[in-house]
Parts: C-alpha cells; structure tokens; sequence
C-alpha cells in the first residue's frame, strides 16, 4: 500500500531466468552446557584435596599405562542387593603386582587411587596411588606410594567412578571380612558410611547413584586396606 506523498515501491518482479535467491536466516546462539561439578567429600575428610584430586584423575593420569587385559569382568547371573538388576564383577587384584594406573578400570567404568586426606600416617602424605600386592593370603588392591608398592596401605583407597556412570548398588569384597569400613559419597554430595562394604539400590536411588567410595580400615583394626572384588550394577 502507498501513502499519500510517498513515491510507490516498484516490484522486484520475478528472478532473472537461471538465478537462485538464497534466503538468509538469523543466527542464534546456542546456550553452552554447564559443566559437572566434583563431588565433595565428608565425613570428617578433607574435602577440597579428593576433589581436586579427583577432578584431576578424570581429566586422565600420567601413572603407568593400563595393561592389555588389565580388568577381569564377569556378568555373573545374582542380582545386585535388593533387587533384580544383573551386578557387573571386577576382579580388583588381576593387575600384575605393582603400582597401577589410576585409569586402569576405567574401561569398567572408574577409577582408583589413594586419599591420605587428613588422615596422619608417617612416610604416607604422597601416598595417592593404588597397588596390587601379592601377600601371603593373595593378591589383592591396596593404597600404596607412587613408587614403592609396598608401603602406606593403611592410607583409604578410593573408587571413584566416572562422571557419567554413578553406580546403582555395589559390593566390595575384603580380603579379610571385618576389618575394612566404606564412605559412600553420593551424586547428591551427601554421604553414609557401612561396615559391610555394600550399598544397596533402594537407598542409592534417592540420592541420584553413587559417585565415589572411600575404603578404610576399620577403627583400631590397623589392618590394611585389601580389597580383591568389585561388584556394581548401574543406576536405574
């Protein structure tokens, strides 16, 4: 329509024959994801050392590459604790004997390390590597230097799963029963701790999965941490 005094729009009219109008569309800036924060640990430990300690190990390790065949995993045909969903097994003690990789299982879906946090043990404040030691009772994981796989294995081990893949229930096996105790850090940042080494899916699922545990000896036991089996499900 043209108003009065206004000169009249001519008509573009049609595209020259054998030309193509190519109609332009607005750019719209997509929203950047937020990124995961790390979990934060309780229970009296130190929170921002496994923290960064932890983000750290996600971000990748430059221990001793993961050997060929490093983890024995099974799907056995029990049911994790409390329900029917199928437990994953990981032989936590195939590794040679020696220091590991921190990455080592994390074709299994996570981590190992140590975690002196505020915990006072003479020779043992570098302690933040995982070892698999062949005792007289067998081979078994264990906290250990970083170069010496036979000392600190009374610092807490730590499993810390990937960030992607919270389990849903789990269960350590101890070399010797009754003598190890489990912090169990939840996605939630919340915490429990369990003298039995298991945590069963109906109380993880209110707390969005488990993120990490913290295996330690048990008060006054002064036996080492040996574990020998992993056995997880995922989250539901």
């Amino acid at each position: 329509m043209t108003l009065a005094g206004q000169e009249p729009t001519p008509d573009p009219g049609p595209p020259p024959t054998g030309q193509t109008i190519t109609p332009t569309w607005p750019v719209i800036d997509k929203p950047s994801r937020g990124f995961r924060a790390p979990a934060a640990i309780s229970s009296g430990l130190a929170v921002l050392a496994v923290v960064f300690a932890t983000a750290f190990l996600r971000g990748g390790s430059s221990g001793p590459a993961p050997f060929p065949g490093a983890s024995e995993s099974v799907t056995p045909t029990t049911a994790s604790p409390s329900s029917t969903e199928p437990m994953r097994e990981v032989a936590l003690n195939s590794p040679p004997p020696g220091v590991v990789s921190s990455d080592v299982f994390r074709s299994e879906g996570f981590l190992v390390s140590a975690d002196p946090g505020a915990t006072t043990i003479k020779g043992c404040a570098n302690a933040r590597s995982a070892a698999v030691v062949d005792g007289p009772a067998g081979k078994f994981l264990t906290s250990s230097l970083p170069d010496d796989p036979t000392q600190c294995h009374t610092v807490p081990l730590l499993i810390d799963f990937l960030a992607d893949s919270p389990a849903g229930a789990l269960q350590v096996t101890a070399l010797t029963p009754n003598t190890l105790t489990m912090d169990v850090i939840y996605k939630d940042l919340t915490s429990d701790v369990t003298m039995t080494l298991t945590v069963t899916d109906d109380k993880v699922q209110a707390h969005g999965g488990i993120d990490m545990v913290l295996i330690r000896p048990a008060t006054d036991s002064g036996a080492p941490v040996a574990v020998t089996r992993l056995r997880f499900a995922p989250l539901k």
